[in-house]
Protein backbone atom coordinates (compact mmCIF):
# COMPACT_ATOMS: atom_id res chain seq x y z
CA UNK A 1 0.00 0.00 0.00
CA UNK A 2 1.07 3.66 -0.76
CA UNK A 3 0.11 6.91 0.77
CA UNK A 4 0.58 10.34 -0.83
CA UNK A 5 1.08 13.38 1.04
CA UNK A 6 0.21 16.73 -0.73
CA UNK A 7 0.82 19.95 0.98
CA UNK A 8 -2.05 22.41 0.45
CA UNK A 9 0.53 25.35 -0.10
CA UNK A 10 3.16 23.58 -2.73
CA UNK A 11 -0.42 21.93 -4.78
CA UNK A 12 -2.65 24.23 -5.61
CA UNK A 13 -3.05 23.02 -8.84
CA UNK A 14 -3.66 19.69 -7.36
CA UNK A 15 -6.02 19.91 -4.60
CA UNK A 16 -9.24 21.99 -3.87
CA UNK A 17 -9.74 24.84 -1.72
CA UNK A 18 -10.45 23.06 1.72
CA UNK A 19 -13.28 25.51 2.48
CA UNK A 20 -14.71 22.89 -0.88
CA UNK A 21 -14.21 19.81 1.25
CA UNK A 22 -15.26 20.75 4.67
CA UNK A 23 -18.00 19.02 6.81
CA UNK A 24 -21.11 20.69 7.53
CA UNK A 25 -22.77 20.21 10.58
CA UNK A 26 -26.72 18.98 9.74
CA UNK A 27 -29.29 19.27 12.28
CA UNK A 28 -31.85 16.40 13.05
CA UNK A 29 -34.98 16.01 15.18
CA UNK A 30 -35.43 12.70 16.79
CA UNK A 31 -38.26 12.18 19.48
CA UNK A 32 -38.45 15.96 19.98
CA UNK A 33 -35.10 16.41 20.68
CA UNK A 34 -32.43 18.32 18.47
CA UNK A 35 -29.22 16.43 17.37
CA UNK A 36 -26.64 17.90 15.30
CA UNK A 37 -23.93 15.57 13.25
CA UNK A 38 -21.48 16.40 10.68
CA UNK A 39 -22.04 14.87 7.14
CA UNK A 40 -18.96 14.56 4.71
CA UNK A 41 -18.91 17.33 1.82
CA UNK A 42 -19.53 15.58 -0.87
CA UNK A 43 -23.48 14.91 0.26
CA UNK A 44 -23.98 18.62 -0.67
CA UNK A 45 -22.42 18.22 -3.97
CA UNK A 46 -24.55 17.27 -7.01
CA UNK A 47 -22.12 15.22 -8.50
CA UNK A 48 -18.41 15.07 -6.71
CA UNK A 49 -16.76 14.58 -9.31
CA UNK A 50 -17.64 17.68 -11.32
CA UNK A 51 -17.00 19.41 -7.81
CA UNK A 52 -13.25 18.07 -8.43
CA UNK A 53 -12.50 18.48 -11.89
CA UNK A 54 -9.85 20.33 -13.20
CA UNK A 55 -7.91 19.71 -9.85
CA UNK A 56 -5.26 16.49 -10.61
CA UNK A 57 -6.41 14.92 -7.24
CA UNK A 58 -8.82 13.24 -9.87
CA UNK A 59 -5.34 11.25 -11.38
CA UNK A 60 -5.32 9.61 -7.92
CA UNK A 61 -8.93 8.92 -6.79
CA UNK A 62 -11.57 6.50 -7.91
CA UNK A 63 -14.51 5.25 -7.63
CA UNK A 64 -15.17 2.04 -5.40
CA UNK A 65 -18.95 0.34 -4.90
CA UNK A 66 -19.55 -0.80 -1.91
CA UNK A 67 -22.23 -3.42 -1.83
CA UNK A 68 -24.67 -2.99 1.83
CA UNK A 69 -24.59 -6.15 4.01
Amino acid sequence: MHTYVFLIKDNKDTLPPKKLTESKLVKEVRDGKEWFHSEPWYKFVKDPHKALMGYKIMDYLKVIKVKNK
